[in-house]
């Protein structure tokens, strides 16, 4: 039977018991980040003049290694459903030469200005996704369903003073090899929750190939009000592979103390998505950062099943939206930041938004 002429005849049933046990450790997590977060912005009030910009690292000396949650565990909500959340760990440098394929790619397939002292990295990310009951089972043919996907991305970037343009071509596996369910049961045995019961259903091993394209614009930096500074960034960026592709764009605000020259922490499953850059030359500082993004989606394999087999599916929504507030503060060669997202319906029969929270620690090295 071809699993994708299934019809919807129910509406996706709200999540019954994939609640966490305990706000306990969610209540714990965030006074710490909170604690350092103050601690951070009081001393950039001690350590320099709100006057001052400091000026960029040199090009060459740099390496930034940036570690990624994002889980509906830091709104509160702890529900596993839909986008369950993800796990990502960065590397970038500009101390050796990215490999040349790397540069003729950026220069020639991308446009960017980049030779042997450009700044590149690599990433690896897991996502891990689940239907709203994850109690039941049995596949729910109204519901997403139960998918991972393991990737590993190699990029390349161009810096100027006001914008940052990146390359990334990436690889990786959808079903079993992407120790999805393995990752949510031991997360859920950890905190005593209740046990994922649907992974037989799981979307089956399937291998992804991705490149995408983005660039981030500073449009304009400036005094506030006393000691506050303001900055308006704007982005877009576009996505082509067998697993996503889409194309968004975004404009976000930023207030705040020292604000350093970055164009806000990475991000998992977002366009555009951030960057483990940021300027470890400003001594101290925080800001508090609004902003909102669009994309349109021409494909998701998440949603609309695997490309070369037979699959679940649902119906995607061609258009999906995000409203986000965070919080970041940075002292010397660590940055830290809270991010809370509020993201449109992915699919007709969601039925309501998601929210979910993205936590990140950069360290400049």
């Amino acid at each position: 039977m071809d699993l994708r002429s299934i019809r919807h005849r129910r509406a996706a049933r709200p999540c019954r018991n994939g609640r966490w046990p305990t706000v306990r450790p969610l209540a714990g997590a965030v006074a710490l980040a909170w604690a350092l977060l103050g601690g951070a912005a009081t001393a950039a009030g001690a350590d320099a003049d709100a006057d001052t910009e400091a000026a960029p690292t040199a090009p060459g000396e740099e390496r930034f290694t940036a570690l990624t949650l994002e889980n509906d565990l830091f709104t509160g909500q702890g529900r596993d459903r839909w986008y369950t959340g993800g796990v990502q760990l960065a590397h970038a440098t500009e101390a050796r030469p990215p490999p040349r394929w790397l540069q003729r790619l950026g220069r020639l397939g991308a446009g960017l200005d980049v030779g042997e002292d450009a700044l590149w990295g690599l990433s690896v990310a897991q996502r891990v996704f689940t239907p709203a009951d994850i109690t039941d089972p049995e596949m729910p043919p109204a519901d997403r369903p139960y998918a991972g996907w393991l990737s590993v991305t190699l990029g390349i970037a161009e810096r100027t003073p006001d914008s940052l343009g990146r390359l990334r071509v990436g690889l990786g596996v959808t079903g079993e090899p992407a120790l999805a369910e393995q990752s949510q049961q031991a997360s859920h045995e950890l905190f005593g929750s209740d046990e994922p019961a649907g992974w037989d259903s799981q979307l089956p091993s399937e291998p992804t190939f991705q490149v995408a394209y983005d660039r981030q614009w500073r449009l304009q930096q400036g005094r506030l009000a006393g000691p506050l500074q303001y900055r308006l960034n704007s982005a877009a960026g576009a996505s082509l592979g067998t697993a996503l592709t889409q194309a968004g764009t975004g404009l976000a605000a930023a207030v705040g103390q020292h604000l350093p020259r970055d164009y806000g922490p990475p991000r998992i499953s977002a366009v555009p998505s951030g960057s483990p850059y940021f300027d470890s030359a400003a001594a101290a500082g925080w800001y508090a950062t609004l902003g909102a993004n669009a994309r349109l989606v021409a494909h998701n394999l998440f949603l609309d099943g695997t490309v070369f087999r037979d699959s679940p599916s649902v119906e995607r929504e061609p258009a999906v939206t995000e409203a986000y507030a965070g919080v970041v503060a940075y002292r010397h060669r660590l940055r830290l930041s809270i991010t809370w997202i509020r993201r449109s319906e992915a699919f007709t029969r969601q039925g309501e938004a998601q929210a979910f929270g993205v936590a990140t620690v950069t360290w400049a090295h």
